[in-house]
């Protein structure tokens, strides 16, 4: 015996399939030592005892191993023995180190054990078990000879050449039964009233007595001709038969294949396409997931042309919903040649649902998110060993950490499958009659993580409802017939073995422990503080942002501590909750921090128990990222106590160095005008979304609601033209009505082009009736008929994206409405200089007028008060705000001096221009005295040259292109505070 516990020897006998009788070498005189060795870790059919029958395939395989190992020189291990019987188990290798084991689990003649007593268990099981797979999946056709059909799914054959006589049972489908006997006991008791007292029958009642004991259950529908059908293909031919299992009874189950000219067909997917059976889940599991596929869509379509058994079939109520050509964003959400680049995970709701962000529209938008569930699979809901609830939560929260690190940032490809309608109280599935108003409709599908293999061929690349199956982080949904599901289930079902098999995840048969964090989002700022001396150990932590509540306050989890706490950006803030851009700063944070890993660093506590200090996200400091985007003010107070203070410095700066450009649409008079802000990406999409629509020329469509109402008086007066009329209305239409208020799709008469627009008012014209619009791009009205009006499509850009015409209106001057004086040329002065060519103008928005102010019938919003700079003529800065002041159209507003110290140099410098004017007597001052020689300003005459420095210096700067002044906002309020 050598050291390691391997021993040599020869095979001297084969009493059965798994066991060798192995003998060691000895002396001449002295008789060689034996052991009996059974196989670890595999299971054989049995051979029978004198009296009794084998068990299938247990001669064959008891020879298989006879032929094999028979005098062959071995070397074996015993791996572990049953105390009870003394037997022992162990690895028995052939020369060249070849698992005798293995061999035989390879060839299909054995099984491995799945469970296991301690100890019981080969150190080479994995190995089996995908050695048993390849078997499995390569199973060996047996010829054979059908000498008897039972019905349409169990016939009885001779094995060739063996000549055995079994009984094989086709997997993955049932024919109708041909009906059998009642049993034997039955018939006295139904006959028991036609028996005299005396024990005696009468020569009437034994012909009864007779029938009854040998009726029968008739065959069921369609039983006979399913059995002739499989009669007609295989019955006394010859066919192939895979062994697929047995089940408890040891009943085989197996596919069989006979010959149809020069193919071989499946007689389980002929008797299923032909409506002569239905597929069975329980059996069809041994067989591949392909042979399944087509077993399912075979029965599929035999229930939708309803053959034979399924005549009369009634598809089952689902509460499920297909979903075709779903929109995202204008795009189409279900195409496989969606790139990758364009839609990016944000969220992990939890292990099950995500939240992905469309780039190409700016954050905050309506349609930018949406929210996915992962179709066809579900948290998993195992018990353990004692029948208590296994520790669901550990699998719960590990799925979620698994699609945090591996889905969020990441660019994926979402493919939405079908959508469920869901009770809000309870979560339960809603019924088909339950309140619209109680329910929420949740969106199914399909998640795939480009991958190498993606990138180089598929592009769809990994499924992550499969990665999350095959590590046992979640369960699979047993879908029922005529329920949507995922396009791809017979992968996720393939995943979902795999797990079992292995015993991954919540498929082991172990406890986890608990991980409890402790919450100082809540508790009193004692014992926040205490932490805080605790973390003050160590200079910085790792962290994950679980939550924003603004765009600088954050729940975060620390998780070497195990604890979550509050956390906030020193010296920095953002609007609060219903201020202007507040959604921008929540946004933006959404997209770059949330359930990423970051780096904080803890400077103070606050009277709240929120920690205070600064957070970097791949090295960039994030408190500098809203900075930049004007989404945030920087406070002097404690600001020399941040590392990274002049970094802060410098990327508010930037951010008033930055202007706001804009291309003037529309100029209403009195200084006020619509612009749209240039580069907004939410236009060119709702462009293109009108441009892929189809109008029709004629408005028969949309006169629904009248077509109805003629309809009803021709029912009323009992014309015999209603019923001719009522097949000109269109059944899919509903009335198209539009009111004061509503936003519509209206065709502009100037260019015939499709645009947004708001109704304002209504009135019946000479013909039909007509609408006063105002178009919320663009903020220009006019007045239009009933039939240059469509419906806007519900949950689509068109309807969703907010007006993006803004209403602007100069600052510090006034300018003369059209019912004054000089009102129409200061008009065609502002049109002459604000719409030549689309220019773009730099504007600098100074304050915000009231929000729902209506200006004179152009719609309602909030105005915007700036001061406009042109660079485009001549390429000189030209100031529109101080050319008003100088060709006398405009003069200064009569009120308080600017709050903000920045502004104060930039108003005198208007009000000397003004005393300039003033002295020359034009415009509007020349109406006030003697006129004097010189140029008005119906010639036309431009704007003076000014230079930026002495109208807007340096200090006060411009907001980026994501938002408007917003720090001379919020210094304006602060100032108001303290005062």
């Amino acid at each position: 015996m050598a050291a390691s516990g391997w021993i040599m020897g020869k095979v001297k006998a084969v009493p059965s399939g798994d066991t060798l009788v192995i003998m060691g070498s000895a002396k001449a005189e002295m008789l060689p030592p034996e052991k009996s060795i059974t196989l670890s870790s595999i299971i054989a059919p049995r051979l029978a005892l004198s009296h009794g029958t084998d068990e299938p395939f247990a001669w064959d395989r008891r020879e298989f191993l006879r032929k094999l190992c028979i005098g062959q020189d071995v070397k074996f291990k015993v791996d572990y023995i049953i105390a009870t019987s003394g037997r022992e188990f162990g690895r028995v290798y052939l020369a060249g180190d070849q698992n005798i084991a293995g061999l035989v689990v390879a060839q299909g003649f054995a099984k491995v054990k799945e469970q296991h007593q301690k100890g019981d268990k080969s150190p080479y099981v994995t190995e089996l078990l995908r050695l048993e797979e390849i078997a499995r999946n390569q199973g060996k056709a047996l010829e054979a000879i059908v000498e008897q059909v039972r019905d349409g799914s169990t016939i009885r054959v001779y094995l060739i050449p063996s000549f055995s006589f079994v009984q094989v049972y086709v997997a993955g489908v049932q024919a109708p039964s041909m009906g059998r006997r009642l049993p034997s006991a039955v018939a006295p008791k139904e006959v028991a009233n036609n028996v005299d007292v005396s024990g005696k029958t009468s020569r009437l009642q034994k012909p009864v007595a007779s029938a009854v004991a040998y009726s029968e259950i008739p065959p069921d529908r369609f039983g006979k001709e399913a059995k002739h059908f499989t009669k007609t293909k295989v019955l006394n031919k010859e066919v192939w038969i895979i062994l697929e299992g047995t089940d408890s009874f040891n009943n085989m189950f197996a596919s069989v294949y006979y010959s149809d000219g020069n193919t071989a067909k499946d007689l389980a997917l002929e008797l299923v396409e032909n409506g002569f059976a239905k597929y069975m889940e329980w059996s069809a599991n041994m067989l591949g997931a392909e042979t399944k596929r087509k077993l399912k869509n075979a029965e599929l379509q035999a229930k939708k042309e309803q053959l034979r058994i399924w005549m009369g079939f009634q598809p089952p109520v689902t509460n499920t919903t297909p979903t075709h050509n779903q929109k995202f964003t204008g795009k189409d959400f279900v195409t496989v040649d969606y790139k990758f680049e364009k839609i990016k995970v944000i969220e992990a709701v939890n292990g099950y649902c995500i939240i992905v962000a469309d780039d190409i529209l700016p954050a905050g938008s309506p349609l930018a998110e949406r929210c996915v569930n992962l179709s066809s699979i579900r948290p998993s809901k195992s018990v353990d060993s004692l029948g208590e609830s296994k520790t669901i939560e550990h699998f719960a929260r590990a799925a979620k950490e698994f699609l945090r690190t591996r889905l969020i940032g990441k660019h994926v490809h979402v493919s939405t499958e079908y959508f469920r309608r869901i009770n809000i109280s309870n979560g339960q599935v809603a019924a088909d009659k339950t309140n619209l108003v109680d329910t929420r409709t949740l969106d199914y599908g399909s998640v795939f993580l480009p991958s190498q293999v993606g990138s180089s061929g598929n592009l769809l690349g990994a499924n992550v409802a499969e990665l999350l199956l095959s590590r046992g982080f979640a369960d699979i949904t047993r879908h029922r017939d005529y329920e949507e599901r995922s396009r791809h289930y017979d992968a996720l079902l393939e995943a979902y073995s795999r797990a079992e098999k292995v015993k991954k995840g919540y498929h082991a048969k172990k406890n986890y422990p608990v991980t409890r964090m402790s919450d100082l989002t809540t508790v009193p700022t004692k014992k926040a503080r205490d932490f805080f001396h605790l973390l003050q150990r160590n200079r910085r932590h790792s962290a994950v942002v679980e939550y924003i509540f603004s765009g600088h306050r954050f729940k975060l989890t620390i998780s070497n501590e195990t604890s979550t706490i509050a956390f906030s950006f020193s010296c920095v803030r953002c609007p609060g909750k219903n201020e202007p851009y507040s959604d921008d700063a929540i946004a933006l944070m959404r997209r770059t921090i949330l359930q990423r890993d970051v780096e904080i660093e803890i400077e103070a506590v606050d009277r709240t128990g929120t920690f205070l200090g600064s957070l970097w996200e791949s090295k960039n400091n994030m408190a500098s990222v809203l900075l930049e985007g004007g989404l945030a003010k920087l406070s002097s107070f404690g600001l020399d106590r941040i590392s990274d203070a002049q970094t802060l410095i410098r990327a508010e700066k930037y951010a008033q160095q930055k202007k706001l450009k804009v291309i003037v649409t529309e100029v209403i008079g009195g200084g006020k005008f619509y612009a749209q802000i240039v580069g907004d990406r939410r236009l060119d999409n709702i462009r293109q979304e009108l441009a892929s629509m189809k109008f029709n020329d004629a408005s028969e469509n949309w006169n629904a609601k009248d077509k109805v109402d003629t309809l009803k008086d021709k029912i009323l007066v009992g014309t015999s033209e209603a019923e001719d009329l009522s097949a000109n209305v269109p059944s899919d239409v509903v009335p198209f009505n539009p009111t004061k208020g509503d936003v519509v799709l209206a065709q502009f008469t100037l260019d015939n082009s499709w645009n947004r627009a708001m109704i304002l008012s209504e009135h019946q014209g000479p013909t039909e009736r007509e609408f006063e619009v105002f178009y919320i791009d663009y903020g220009n009205q006019e007045i239009i008929t009933y039939s240059c009006l469509r419906p806007a499509p519900a949950n689509q850009a068109t309807s969703l994206i907010p007006p993006l015409a803004k209403l602007f209106r100069l600052a510090f001057i006034t300018i003369t409405n059209l019912t004054e004086d000089l009102g129409e040329q200061a008009a065609r002065y502002l049109s002459m200089v604000l719409l030549d060519n689309e220019k773009e103008f730099k504007a600098t928005v100074e304050e915000r007028g009231s929000v729902g102010a209506r200006q004179e019938g152009q719609g309602t919003g909030e105005v915007f008060i700036v001061t406009l700079l042109d660079e485009d003529v001549r390429k000189q800065r030209q100031c529109c705000n101080a050319g008003g002041i100088t060709n006398g159209l405009a003069q200064m507003e009569r009120k308080r001096s600017p709050n903000s110290w920045e502004r104060r140099g930039a108003v005198k410098n208007l009000e000397q221009f003004q005393e300039n004017v003033k002295k020359e007597r034009r415009g509007i001052w020349r109406l006030r005295g003697t006129d004097v020689p010189g140029k008005s300003a119906e010639d036309g005459e431009a704007c003076d040259t000014i230079d930026e420095e002495d109208l807007l210096p340096p200090a006060r700067a411009q907001p980026p292109s994501r938002g408007f002044d917003l720090i001379g906002l919020i210094a304006s309020k602060t100032n108001k505070t303290s005062k």
